[in-house]
């Protein structure tokens, strides 16, 4: 369960969310006033799909999942957020609006909560903060358009490829720390944990990763973009 709401955040908190970079100093002093800071262990529910909108999150460590069940019981992972991301800001769009999908921590996690009535009244009055967030609106439609595009025309190995490729760049190395677990990344793939395991076999084969537990390490990063593109080529 979640341990604490109580301790209140600071500006330089608020800094670590990359959406509110662009924020003056007194507009984060503003929002600071009015957000909690909440902790969640590995495996805790922040909130289900279907509950009533009471606000958004902003991540300051750890990860978060989102994520609906279908009527079989399957679960479909839609993302998989870390350090500076916000979520469910959804709840900003309308009155009683409910959460369109579940979140849970996959990690020891530290949270930001905005209440959404009491950051209604920051939008109202402040176009600089309503800009922010439509760009980021925008942007997360941007995101679902493409995993859609990627799960319904790539193979899985070359969905793979992408999500390493696009995770060594954020993490600005040739190792890449896998913090979660390979159930999560498949079902975030649209895969099965044994097509995942196929496919990184496959990876590993055409020489372009090293897997060291729950570290992999690029070998060769044109060729992993070659595999993300669809072009398998065989090797020698």
């Amino acid at each position: 369960m979640e341990k604490s709401t109580s301790k209140s955040t600071s500006i330089e908190m608020l800094r670590q969310i990359s959406v509110f970079n662009f924020l003056t100093t007194p507009m984060l002093d503003k929002l600071a006033s009015i957000s909690l800071v909440k902790q969640y262990s590995k495996g805790n529910i922040i909130f289900n799909d279907g509950e009533k909108g009471l606000g958004f999150y902003g991540i300051l460590n750890g990860k978060v999942k989102i994520f609906k069940i279908n009527i079989n019981g399957k679960e479909h992972v839609l993302h998989i957020l870390g350090k500076g991301d916000i979520f469910a800001e959804v709840v900003l769009s309308k009155e009683d609006i409910t959460y369109p999908a579940s979140a849970m921590s996959i990690s020891n996690s530290t949270l930001i909560f905005f209440p959404r009535d009491r950051i209604k009244d920051l939008i109202n009055n402040s176009p600089e903060f309503t800009m922010g967030l439509f760009s980021l609106f925008t942007m997360r439609l941007r995101e679902l358009v493409k995993k859609i595009e990627d799960l319904s025309l790539r193979e899985v190995p070359a969905r793979l490829a992408t999500y390493l490729i696009l995770i060594s760049k954020n993490q600005g190395m040739d190792y890449i720390s896998l913090d979660i677990s390979k159930t999560d990344l498949a079902l975030y793939l649209g895969a099965t944990p044994e097509t995942l395991s196929r496919s990184i076999k496959k990876l590993k084969e055409l020489q372009l990763i090293k897997v060291h537990g729950n570290r992999i390490e690029i070998l060769d990063l044109q060729g992993l973009s070659h595999v993300a593109l669809g072009i398998l080529k065989e090797r020698a």
